[in-house]
């Protein structure tokens, strides 16, 4: 993607991108390169070119963490600026973070095996932990059609559940699936605390509805299914949900490759290997990433074996 602007998600030590610029002008003109990026060095190569008319010319720039705040975005420019008076100006926008690996990672059967690679903003130690895999609780239910396609808590077309989450979780997710309706349904799905607070809704087009949770507080959580769009006066589903529980260890998945320690910009693949689960049903778990501080971030494994 050759795009004028520049922007890092996830930075993690140093990262350099490619950009393409042509001369669309009658003037051959030379370019020197200038960036202002706070927290962030920025290098360019080449550091300037000559371009002629209709000639394109290939750069790369290289952004380096230096002192810029973790998890949080820092913006500036990246600036060509030619000897006949034009200038090139590129925003940039970076979050440099501290780890940066998959949000989730999916896998079927009931033994197998996953990789993923993690990067790493920082010098230091690394554990990488296993919690769960915890097979879903699943639970049946029915729902009116709701007419007025409007959701209110206890209102028309909508379905109570209350769903125990137990103290010490780490993770909590609620879901819906289309394969696990009696027909060609949109259902969706609203949370609330134990407290009564919203946690969070899924409104797709579909009956493929999830809410997630993280360190969820213990209690009952409110759990309302709607029925948005059933294909007759009701629907028949199965509503699915876990509780990571936080405390590490696993006796059904085990994780290697990581280091003990790592270097800023060091990145190393992790092996994910599952064993003796059930049929029938959808696992999850998470591999915890933690320094000497305690935990950076989840990288959440759903294993399928229905």
């Amino acid at each position: 993607l050759n795009y004028p602007s520049i922007a890092i998600g996830a930075l993690t030590g140093a990262q350099t991108v490619t950009r393409t610029v042509t001369n669309v002008s009658n003037k051959t003109e030379n370019y020197t390169f200038s960036a202002s990026v706070p927290g962030i060095d920025v290098v360019a190569n080449p550091a300037a070119f000559t371009v002629h008319p209709g000639d394109s010319v290939d750069y790369t720039i290289t952004f380096t963490v230096n002192g810029a705040a973790l998890d949080t975005y820092t913006s500036g420019f990246a600036t060509w600026t030619g000897n006949k008076g034009h200038i090139v100006r590129s925003p940039v926008a970076l979050r440099p973070v501290k780890l940066a690996a998959p949000a989730e990672i999916i896998g079927a059967g009931i033994a197998g095996s996953l990789d993923f690679d993690v990067t790493f903003g920082y010098a230091g130690d690394y554990a990488a932990d296993t919690h769960g895999l915890v097979a879903a609780t699943m639970t049946a239910g029915n729902v009116p059609d709701d007419p007025g396609d409007s959701f209110a808590p206890y209102g028309l077309g909508t379905t109570l559940h209350m769903i125990n989450v137990p103290a010490g979780s780490l993770y909590a997710r609620f879901s819906l699936f289309d394969a696990y309706t009696d027909g060609n349904d949109d259902l969706d799905l609203y949370v609330y605390y134990p407290s009564g607070a919203f946690a969070g809704g899924s409104g797709s087009g579909t009956s493929a509805e999830q809410v997630d949770v993280a360190f969820p507080p213990a209690g009952d959580y409110y759990v309302f299914v709607h029925g948005w769009g059933t294909d007759g006066p009701d629907a028949n589903y199965t509503l699915f949900s876990w509780a990571i529980p936080e405390a590490a260890g696993s006796s059904n998945m085990t994780v290697s490759g990581a280091p003990a320690s790592v270097l800023l910009g060091d990145s190393a693949t992790l092996t994910v290997d599952w064993f003796g689960l059930g049929a029938g049903t959808k696992y999850l778990g998470a591999i915890s990433h933690n320094d000497a501080g305690g935990l950076i971030d989840l990288t959440l494994i759903g294993v399928d074996t229905d």
